[in-house]
């Protein structure tokens, strides 16, 4: 049991940042200079925001 709640940790965690990957690529394709204008604590409440 203890076992299987460290798996689904493991995958909401891998999923968490593979969801922020994708925001950060989005982010960047929509306008070139995006990533300059994007802090880390944005991104980051932003992946707090997305995990709600």
């Amino acid at each position: 049991m203890k076992e299987e709640e460290e798996q689904l940790k493991k995958l909401k965690r891998h999923a968490h940042n593979q969801q922020k990957s994708e925001m950060k690529k989005l982010w960047a394709l929509e306008d070139d200079n995006a990533q300059w204008h994007i802090s880390s604590t944005s991104i980051s409440h932003m992946a707090d925001i997305l995990s709600l």
